[in-house]
């Protein structure tokens, strides 16, 4: 006890002299130490450095003195260019307090913190992180000398870029601690860091993206042979355990680095593995849980160069497992398989093969089966087969789809396909390819959320035949609604799996009763989804014939509904719709045109005979307008139509751009309390005015610039014979009606009336009077007024508008870019060819 106490006391005295001692040296002596320091090694550095605050302490990193430089800025040494290579906010150089007083300074120890590295190697070879002069082994008596033991990185980003190897890494050093003899030819080096990997790239393949990696490890280093070898290699990716055994030696330059490496997991299992899934993804799967065994073994032999690949064979496999979601009974059960992948003779992607055989999994009771194998990365010749009976309720609950509310039933699939997916691109090589196979549904009942309506598919069975697919007797219902469905789906697998191909469907649809809403529609003021301007799917063609019995969408009402539906480029074509609605007969050619974003252009050419005018108004909800209505009309109406309008992507109409020209006549015809009308009251009795009735009226009709016009017709009625034309504007419904009436209807009609003399009035051949009205104004608040002779004329000649064809009226508004060019292109060649005729020979 006693020599205890004189040891702490000789320590306490010993350091109450030292430490005065150190800080005199610091105070007396620092900042010659310092400048000496620097002037030595900027003499050894081949690159510009530039530099804040520099400091000498024997704090920072005691017990070694430090030279500590801060806001430094590396420049890069490569030819020809002038970037930064390291910029950190702090750099240490480390070395023995006792160095001070010998003036010989070993630095042994380089801590770096905070900041960025861009290091860079080009196709020949050149660095740009060669920062220090080449010069001789370092010298006895040399002032300053490098013995680093210990290398230490706290929070930098590094980027490597080797164009000579392929490589691209970037990462974040959190912190990392090298630590060896690194002055000697041969030493043992402890390597203990913690990163997170951006990117780890060779080649076109991301090996590592988006993980944290940390390594424990102790290697075997070779200087004079450029040869590391693992003898510990603790290595650990986004808390996966591996195991890394062998050697990595770097070659002479232009030659690459060998590797012979041998990576396996250890104690992994499904849920661990699932880990290494890119970010994006693993947030699909980070609801399930699994149990089972997992092995992943990993060989890498050969040179990496920008030659050359090593040779890499991976062994994988699954057994026992089971993956499942919280909230269900069960999952996947009993899953297992067998896979590995090889580069191949040549070592690259074309002499790839990735195998999984024997993939086996239980869902519920039923087994399902899979083969997968693929060839040639580049060109990939695929074999895939699948067989096995899925029960849909346990997939939907297992897979947890957001939008499905109900899925019941079952789907067997026998299915094989092998061939190169390139061979699909031409219709040749695609009978290259082999597939066949059959799919049956039964039982389906569907439901989804959000929608009131439930699908019921009672029969379904699909075959696969080269690349098109069969539907044979798919038979489905929505409440009252029921359809049969027959037919082909042409070039199917290149579609599935190739862009820019094209689909083809030639199918019969027949029915008893279709109602539309149900079918496709939850509301009528439900938001479209799909943002995309094109509401018919892209590169789709379609040839559809059409029976059904009934037909329904909202209050419209149609039967035996007949015809042929055609989609090609973005328009859907019927040519021959037969349909019987309103209780007549309707006939109808028409198209919609979406080959122009947000844009549809509707055009039909329509025969109707005998419709009910109450039941079209009723049954199309009065076109949108409230003037004149199902309430106001009878009678019947036979016409020919020819129509077009725009609308956008939303089912938006432009209503001035509305164009359309009918010629009608209505027969047995009513209207009952129309509001301009009665506005006539003082040339006839009311209640006459109230129910107007007429044996016939005829005329042709027409829409243009938001106007509906109406050239002259006479409508002899109960009330008062007119003879009227004009314009109604839409949607804000004015009013510019001229009106001839014989005076002695009026005067008969109300004898107590007084013509006022000073309007003008015409006394024609067959000795009648005439008087002329204008009815002007909004629907609220029309007048009527006696007209002027100018405005006469006018009525006695009519209006005349030019029938047009009403696809010409809206060409140009439906001109894609396409067919501007190539009328260009075509005037062009045109006015060439003109011009060469008119050069004199």
């Amino acid at each position: 006890m006693q020599k205890f106490k004189r040891f702490l006391l000789v320590l306490t005295i010993t350091l109450l002299c030292v430490i005065p001692t150190l800080y005199g040296v610091i105070y007396w002596f620092g900042g010659n130490i310092k400048l000496y320091l620097v002037s030595q090694i900027s003499n050894q550095l081949a690159v510009e450095v530039k530099t804040g605050d520099i400091q000498f302490s024997i704090l920072a990193n005691f017990p070694k003195a430090s030279l500590l430089f801060s806001d430094v800025v590396i420049f890069e040494n490569y030819p020809g260019r002038k970037k930064e290579l390291l910029k950190a906010n702090e750099i240490y150089l480390s070395f023995n307090i006792w160095d001070i007083i010998d003036k010989k300074y070993t630095i042994n120890e380089v801590v770096i913190k905070n900041g960025n590295a861009n290091l860079f190697v080009d196709k020949k070879g050149r660095d740009n992180y060669t920062f220090i002069k080449e010069a001789p082994k370092n010298n006895p008596n040399d002032s300053i000398s490098v013995h680093l033991k210990d290398i230490r990185i706290h929070n930098m980003k590094v980027v490597y870029e080797d164009l000579e190897v392929g490589l691209w890494l970037s990462s974040l050093i959190n912190e990392t601690t090298l630590g060896g003899d690194f002055y000697e030819e041969k030493f043992n080096l402890k390597w203990k860091g913690d990163f997170y990997f951006d990117t780890l790239q060779f080649g076109k393949i991301n090996y590592i993206k988006k993980r944290r990696v940390s390594m424990n490890s102790a290697l075997e280093v070779n200087v004079k042979e450029s040869n590391f070898r693992f003898a510990k290699g603790d290595l650990t990716i986004s808390g996966l355990p591996f195991n890394v055994e062998g050697n990595i030696k770097l070659l002479p330059k232009d030659k690459g680095t060998l590797f012979n490496m041998d990576i396996t997991g250890k104690e992994m299992t499904i849920q661990s593995f699932l880990l290494l899934l890119p970010e994006e993804n693993r947030k699909a799967v980070v609801d399930y849980k699994s149990e089972g065994d997992f092995y992943f073994n990993t060989q890498i032999n050969g040179v990496l160069s920008a030659k050359e690949n090593p040779h890499i064979n991976i062994n994988f496999g699954i057994s026992k497992a089971s993956v499942y979601t919280s909230g269900i009974s069960e999952g996947l059960q009993n899953l297992s398989c067998k896979g590995t992948f090889t580069n191949g003779s040549a070592k690259n992607a074309q002499t790839s093969k990735l195998i999984i055989e024997n993939l086996k999994a239980k869902l519920g009771p039923n087994e399902l089966n899979a083969v997968l194998q693929i060839e040639n990365l580049n060109d990939p010749l695929l074999i895939a087969q699948l067989h096995g009976n899925i029960d849909l309720q346990k997939m939907t609950d297992f897979l947890q789809i957001e939008q499905i509310e109900t899925l019941k039933g079952f789907a067997f699939a026998d299915l094989y396909f092998a061939g190169r997916i390139s061979d699909l691109k031409q219709k040749e090589t695609a009978l290259k390819t082999k597939s066949e196979g059959q799919m049956k549904l039964s039982g389906i009942e569907l439901k989804l959320k959000d929608n009131p309506h439930s699908y019921r598919i009672t029969n379904g069975q699909f075959g696969l035949h080269g690349n098109d697919f069969s539907v044979n007797d798919f038979a489905a219902t929505a409440d009252e609604t029921n359809f049969l469905l027959n037919g082909t789906i042409k070039n199917f697998l290149p579609y599935l799996f190739l862009d820019k191909q094209h689909l083809l469907i030639d199918a019969n649809l027949t029915s008893t009763n279709i109602d539309l809403e149900k079918v496709f529609f939850t509301s009528r003021n439900q938001e479209r989804i799909d943002s995309s301007g094109f509401i018919f799917p892209e590169n789709i063609e379609l040839n559809l014939n059409l029976r059904i019995e009934k037909l329904k969408l909202y209050k419209f009402n149609a039967s035996e509904v007949t015809g042929n539906l055609t989609l090609k480029n973005n328009i859907l074509r019927s040519a021959n719709l037969s349909l019987k609605a309103m209780k007549g007969q309707i006939n109808i050619a028409g198209e919609i045109n979406n080959r122009i974003k947000d844009r549809l252009l509707i055009s039909c050419d329509a025969s109707m005979q005998q419709l009910d005018i109450n039941q079209l108004f009723y049954q199309c909800e009065n076109f949108g307008q409230d003037m004149l209505t199902d309430k106001h009309l009878r009678g019947k109406l036979d016409t020919k139509i020819q129509f077009g309008s725009v609308w956008n992507s939303d089912f938006n109409c432009d209503l001035k751009k509305i164009v359309a020209q009918a010629d009608i006549t209505i027969t047995n015809g009513e209207i009952m309390d129309y509001a301009p009308l009665m506005e006539l009251s003082k040339f006839a009795e009311v209640n006459e005015l109230k129910h107007l009735t007429f044996d016939k009226l005829t005329n042709t009709i027409q829409i243009l610039d938001g106007k509906i016009i109406i050239p002259q017709m006479e409508v002899k009625n109960n009330a008062l014979n007119l003879a009227i034309s004009g314009t109604n504007t839409f949607p804000d419904n004015y009013l510019d009606y001229h009106i001839r009436a014989k005076l002695s209807d009026v005067i008969r009609k109300k004898r107590n009336t007084k013509i006022n003399k000073e309007f003008e009035e015409e006394e024609t051949q067959g000795g009648g009077i005439y008087i002329y009205l204008t009815m002007k104004g909004y629907l609220e608040n029309l007048v009527i007024s006696y007209d002027k002779l100018g405005v006469k004329k006018k009525i006695k000649e009519s209006i005349h508008v030019e029938q047009q064809n009403i696809k010409d009226i809206l060409k140009k508004e439906f001109q894609t870019e396409e067919d501007k060019k190539l009328k260009e292109e075509e005037k062009k060649q045109e006015e060439e060819i003109n011009w060469e005729e008119d050069v004199p020979q």
